[in-house]
């Protein structure tokens, strides 16, 4: 199985390793296990004799994972990169008011780094494949409900409210309650997802 003899002769041969890595290592500290690893497979492809045809790193599920998550990181930082500008664009329309455009993008980001600062200072959770995903979820949602409130509060001046502490109660009583029902929406489907530490 791990000696390949063809037709008599000796076509592959794999060489079984055991690292210290914790399997549940998180993803920078994998990552640089991988990419090590990987650096270290390449130096001796190089130095191999050219019948052997070169070293080949397989690293399994484990390393596979790494993959994915940075895959999924990449994805998380180009959709905040498309995403902002993408929401001021439509704010800025629909609003009429680069203040208000510029404060909710704003809003956006703040909710962004205060979900993914909580998974890391309070949940003690590494950027990984979950974070990503979750990233990518709080990005859509909060521009959901940013954009919601902003609107509304714009359209308090067609309904004769001057004031900005007027408006903003508009907002809250007009749109509060969809913002709301949104959120524990949201919550009790992500919550479900808690049940998932115990597979």
């Amino acid at each position: 199985k791990d000696i390949g003899i063809v037709g008599g002769e000796l076509k592959f041969a794999v060489v079984k390793m055991r690292t210290a890595m914790a399997s549940a290592a998180p993803f920078a500290r994998g990552q640089e296990v991988a990419d090590l690893l990987g650096a270290f497979a390449a130096e001796r492809s190089a130095a191999a004799p050219p019948a052997l045809g070169g070293v080949l790193f397989v690293g399994g599920r484990t390393f596979a994972g790494y993959d994915l998550s940075q895959e999924l990181l990449s994805g998380l930082f180009s959709g905040c990169a498309i995403a902002v500008p993408i929401a001021f664009a439509v704010l800025l329309v629909s609003t009429r008011n680069i203040i208000l455009s510029l404060y909710a993008v704003f809003s956006v980001g703040a909710i962004v780094l205060c979900v993914l600062g909580f998974c890391k200072s309070e949940m003690d959770w590494d950027l990984g494949i979950g974070e990503a995903i979750a990233g990518v979820i709080v990005i859509g949602y909060s521009v959901d409900y940013v954009v919601h409130l902003a609107h509304i509060y714009c359209e308090a001046r067609h309904a004769g409210i001057q004031k900005r502490e007027e408006r903003a109660a508009f907002a809250v009583r007009n749109m509060g309650s969809t913002v709301l029902a949104g959120a524990l929406t949201t919550a009790g489907s992500g919550a479900v997802m808690f049940f998932c530490f115990f597979y």
